[in-house]
């Protein structure tokens, strides 16, 4: 592996490798399952947790606290890769799609292992050079202290990096990823619902956070991504037609029949 570092500082060219590599991954482990890639959707997401997400995320204790690129490559073949494992459109809200898997930002879990290397390093529990290095950081506040520095202020853990924990394991990451996760959800949350947003239908189904259920059980693919796309639609006529209906006594009948589908 390795990271790909510029002489003018950016990090979009070693992301852009990563994603390079990630791809190819992908494709490799696509064509090895083959039917079987979208007909399982919670073995999919292990083999994609356990093969790709780990090159996505390579040097990420590095890259991640740092300022990413507004159209980061790593962010969009994750959505890549989700969209084709539910069967929609590459065009389809990237919102409601981590929303049915259950999933949240891979860039929440670039800053999670960001922190997590930070407060390893801050203990001193890495070699000296590197020690030093992140004192030579605290001195003349560089860009990577900047950025641990304005995540923990901008989710309201600043008095955790002011104060040092020497005794205490290692908890910063996660009450920060903890944090960022919620706070993914309730924004998450809040656009679907939005009454002239493009997923205000989608909000009439989608109520609870996690993988829907129809994806695991239903095992009819062509089925299955019938009622994904159906969740997803966004035609203003169809909306009406179900904001029409969501008081009727037999709503979930008719909106839902696809979830008792095996």
């Amino acid at each position: 592996m390795g990271f790909i570092f510029t002489p003018s500082g950016e990090i979009r060219t070693g992301l852009e490798d990563l994603r390079d590599r990630a791809l190819k991954a992908f494709y490799s482990l696509k064509n090895k399952m083959g039917n079987a890639f979208h007909r399982n959707i919670p073995t999919s997401l292990s083999l994609f947790d356990s093969l790709i997400k780990p090159i996505l995320l390579y040097a990420s204790d590095f890259w991640g606290p740092l300022k990413l690129p507004a159209n980061n490559p790593i962010e969009n073949l994750q959505m890549r890769i989700f969209k084709d494992l539910l069967g929609v459109s590459k065009k389809t809200t990237n919102i409601g799609v981590l929303l049915e898997l259950g999933r949240t930002s891979l860039y929440i879990n670039a800053v999670k292992l960001g922190i997590k290397n930070w407060e390893r390093v801050r203990k001193g529990n890495a070699n000296g050079i590197l020690v030093a290095s992140h004192k030579d950081a605290m001195e003349e506040n560089l860009p990577w202290i900047q950025g641990i520095k304005g995540h923990l202020q901008r989710n309201g853990l600043l008095s955790l990096f002011l104060n040092e924990y020497p005794e205490a394991p290692n908890f910063i990451h996660k009450k920060l990823y903890g944090t960022m996760t919620d706070q993914f959800h309730q924004n998450a949350f809040t656009t679907i619902r939005n009454p002239e947003g493009k997923l205000r239908t989608y909000a009439l189904v989608k109520t609870g956070i996690g993988m829907e259920k129809y994806l695991v059980e239903a095992k009819c693919v062509e089925m299955r991504v019938k009622y994904t796309k159906l969740k997803q639609m966004k035609q203003t006529g169809f909306a009406q037609e179900v904001h029409s209906k969501k008081t009727s006594k037999n709503y979930n009948k008719e909106i839902l029949p696809i979830k008792s589908v095996q």
